[in-house]
This record gives C-alpha cells, structure tokens and sequence, in this order.
C-alpha cells in the first residue's frame, strides 16, 4: 500500500496553477514565441523568414537568445557544462553567442541527427498545419550538421594544441574555458549591436553579415584574427534558410531537457541553481507517504531493495550491535568474570 502510494506520487501528473499540465504550460509557452519557421528546401522566397526578425524576436523575448554559435561537440561526462551563457546587454554589443559547446573530439553524427530529428519532429507535432515530410528533415538536419562540422574546423583551430590533463573529462572543461576566453576577448569580427544592425544580401542572394575592421592585429593574435575572418566567410555565404533552421534547432533542443520533466522538477532545477535548496519530487513524496503511513515507510524501502544490498548491511549493523552489547558488559561493574564470560 505504501508502495503503491509512492509510486502514484512520483507518476502523477503535475499541475499548474491554472489547473493546466505543467508539461502543456511550457510547450505553450515555447510556442507562444510565434511559428518556429523551420524550412524545408522547397520554401519559396516568399515564405523566407528574414534571418534578423527571427533574431530581433528571440531579442525581445529574452529568456534564450540562440544565435550563431554552434555546438560542436557533446560532452557527456556532465551536461550542464555544454553551455557558455553570454548574457545580452541592453544598449551595447552581442556578441553572436549562446549554447557554444567546444570540443576537438569528431561529432557524434548519429547522436545529433537524432537529437536534431526529435526538435524538429516536435515543431511539426505542436504545430497543426505543418507539413514537414521525412525527406524535408532530414534535408534540414544535413544541412545544419554539414554547418556545425565546418564551423567545428573553425574552432578548433582556435584551440591550437590542447594541453593534455588527467582525464577526458577536465580536458573538455580546459577547452570550454580556452574557447570562452578567446570569444571574450578577440571574436570583435563577431560582435553587434543589434539596435542597427542591418542584414544584408549580396548578389548572389546569400546573407552577408557586417565586417569590423581592425587597424592592428597583435602578430600573437594572428590565428585568431584568422578564425574570426573564416567564421565571417562561412557565415556569410550560409543560405538564410540553413541559418534559421540551426537557430531553432539550437532553441529546441534547449528546451527538450526541460519539457521532458514534470513541471515541478524544473521548478526545483531553477531554485536549486538559485541557491536556494528545495526537496526533490522523491524527498516530497517520501514525506507524503511517511505523513500517511510512517510505519510502513522503512518496510517499503526495504522491500524495493535488493537482497545483495540489504545483506550487508544488515550484517554490519547486526555486528555492530554486538560489539556495542559486549562492550556493555566488559565496562559493567557489578557483574564477576564467570558472568560476564556466559553473556558474551
């Protein structure tokens, strides 16, 4: 019974406080964001989104600004460090960057096709009228991989040699904080201000993005310099319709983690990054069963566990009951030898 009560508190779904699944309330929300405009190649010119009312709309809803900077690696050791955050600043320079995972490591092609296949199957789910066959997505996720591979080239020429450190795990942190470093302080070429900022087409009908001219480049700095007129390039000559769908698809999958989570897990996620410390759904609903039924709490744990884990420690602490026990009676001092010798 206990048991049964746990689980149904674990399972359950979690309301808003409008009496709306948590779950349905931010997948509302995401899409409160207008029509994610992911385009297949048969889009006429006329259906193009303009690549800067997309981001002047991700601008003015400032909870994720996704521009260009791509994920070019996974790392799986600890997920919440795949994201460099540049917090936008009202009235200066953007730096072109958000979600930037670095790493020298060859892309997981199958991983992100996956990954990339599941943002965008889930834009045509939400959205009634979409029309997206298998062939458009899969053309979409081409495109954005065969993007993210050649700017992966680009940054990684930026790390030079990395410095080999005891792990595979702190050898990509060591390349996170190398790539954020270089992009604070020499990705200029990057860098706009997005209150007049105008994007261009040249004749070809590719995006052309605005260029910074640098009076004097320092000889140390010059392979920097180098990867900031390669991206500009790459950038440049990206059709509109490959850039939008890799901004969405960077939106989306930020997203994913969250709408896989019931509401009140992400709220716990948010404080619990806030520094303020709240229960689990597991600690909340431990303390509603022991509330309900306190005697059958130990019980039930015991019983979900296995025996190989439970046998141990039963034995230690059957041992160490003993040992307190005859410790009891060697310090008792009306007790003779002979008597303590029969109770021990």
């Amino acid at each position: 019974m206990a048991k049964a009560l746990y689980s149904k508190c674990m399972h359950n779904t979690t309301f808003d406080g409008r009496n709306s699944p948590g779950k349905g309330y931010l997948l509302n929300t995401i899409r409160s964001f207008s029509h994610f405009p992911v385009l297949p190649k048969n889009a006429s010119e006329e259906d193009d989104l303009q690549l800067h009312k997309l981001l002047a709309h991700f601008n003015f809803n400032k909870s994720v600004v996704p521009l260009l900077v791509p994920v070019v690696g996974i790392n799986r050791y600890d997920t919440s460090k795949n994201i460099i955050t540049f917090e936008p600043r009202v009235g200066q320079d953007w730096l072109l960057g958000t979600n930037a995972n670095i790493s020298n490591a060859s892309l997981d092609k199958d991983f992100l096709y996956k990954l990339y296949h599941s943002a965008i199957s889930s834009v045509v789910e939400a959205d009634e009228s979409g029309d997206l066959t298998e062939a458009d997505i899969q053309d979409v996720i081409k495109d954005v991989l065969d993007l993210e591979s050649k700017i992966s080239t680009i940054f990684s020429s930026i790390l030079g040699k990395d410095q080999q450190l005891s792990n595979p795990e702190e050898t990509h942190i060591y390349r996170l904080s190398e790539i954020k470093k270089e992009m604070t302080t020499n990705f200029a070429v990057l860098t706009i201000n997005m209150s007049t900022i105008k994007w261009l087409r040249n004749k070809d009908n590719k995006l052309s993005l605005p260029k910074i001219e640098r009076e004097r480049i320092e000889e140390e700095r010059m392979w920097s310099y180098t990867a900031n007129r390669r991206m500009n390039e790459l950038l440049a000559k990206t059709p509109d319709r490959t850039l939008i769908n890799y901004v969405v698809i960077q939106y989306l999958k930020s997203w994913l983690p969250v709408l896989s989570k019931p509401h009140t897990d992400v709220i716990d996620e948010f404080l619990a990054k806030s520094q303020h410390y709240v229960p689990t759904r597991a600690d909340r609903c431990v303390a509603f069963v022991k509330s309900k039924m306190p005697v059958a709490v130990g019980a039930m744990f015991a019983r979900a566990t296995s025996s190989e884990k439970i046998k141990p420690a039963a034995s230690e602490i059957l041992n160490e009951t003993v040992e307190a026990f005859k410790s009891t009676i060697e310090s008792n001092t009306w007790m003779d030898k002979q008597t303590k010798k029969v109770v021990t």
